[in-house]
């Protein structure tokens, strides 16, 4: 599994909606669905303000 997917499910499991964390990033919920959806790498710094909100360690993705 990638990283994208890990991010999905683990937003999924703790029943967040897409555009929960897009507001919290300060983005669009069509890029922050990129983002999940996509296999481009993921911005380590935009990767840390989703563990964040996610409430969980960088390191579990």
């Amino acid at each position: 599994m990638n990283l994208q997917n890990n991010v999905k499910k683990i937003r999924q499991a703790k029943g967040v909606k897409q555009k929960s964390v897009a507001e919290f990033l300060n983005i669009s919920q069509m890029r922050y669905s990129r983002i999940e959806n996509t296999n481009k790498s993921i911005d380590p710094i935009m990767l840390e303000k989703i563990a964040k909100f996610l409430d969980v360690d960088v390191s579990f993705f």
